[in-house]
């Protein structure tokens, strides 16, 4: 029993470790994602505030395709969770998912900048809910996914370059489970995004005008 309940704490500290690491690394990637806004041109900043414009203009006039937005939403996500398992099978897959980990972190920052830097103060309660829940929800799926990644591609290298015998079976079975898992939630996340979001923003037009 105690050999057991020693071994359980090991691989607590083991994840603990990990999903530190990574916590940090995503924030990181979004603080660089945050400020990078302010050191673009002013062309550039342009084209953003312009986007943006136009994003909150189609959820005024209501003229999202909710369908066509859900369908490329779900091939976004499911695009992004299936290549970090995919890549979680591999020996050189660490560097590479902890790139799109990184970029996913980024790339919220910047949207979150890209509001702050059209709407100002306002902009800061639209970013609010640009993000929460389902990014939120999303990027604790995708620190999930990324330990049990790294996790999987440290075992596969023990075995091939350290000889040690690992039992792949036991291991795929719970990495399989910790994909459907997160097909799950990112599904229920992405309805979420393009159903309820843009229901919210639309509310909040009144500060903008």
């Amino acid at each position: 029993m105690k050999k057991v309940m020693d071994k359980l704490k090991t691989k607590v500290k083991i994840n603990k470790k990990m999903f530190f690491f990574l916590a940090g690394l995503a924030i990181i990637g979004f603080l660089f994602g945050t400020f990078f806004i302010t050191i673009l041109s002013g062309n550039d900043q342009t084209l953003v505030k312009n986007y943006i414009s136009d994003f909150m203009t189609m959820i005024d006039q209501d003229k999202i395709n909710y369908q066509n937005t859900f369908i490329n939403t779900l091939v976004s996500h499911f695009s992004f969770i299936g290549t970090i398992w995919v890549l979680g099978i591999s020996i050189i897959g660490i560097p590479i998912t902890l790139f799109m980990y990184f970029s996913k972190a980024f790339m919220l920052g910047f949207s979150i900048g890209s509001f702050i830097l059209q709407y100002k103060l306002k902009g800061t309660l639209l970013a609010f809910f640009y993000i929460f829940p389902h990014h939120i929800i999303n990027l604790a799926i995708h620190t999930l996914l990324m330990v049990y990644s790294i996790k999987f591609s440290i075992k596969l290298i023990d075995s091939i370059f350290r000889k040690k015998t690992v039992n792949f079976k036991a291991i795929i079975n719970v990495y399989l489970g910790v994909l459907i898992f997160s097909i799950i939630v990112v599904f229920i996340s992405s309805i979420l995004e393009v159903f309820v979001v843009p229901f919210i923003f639309k509310k909040l037009l009144f500060l903008i005008h």
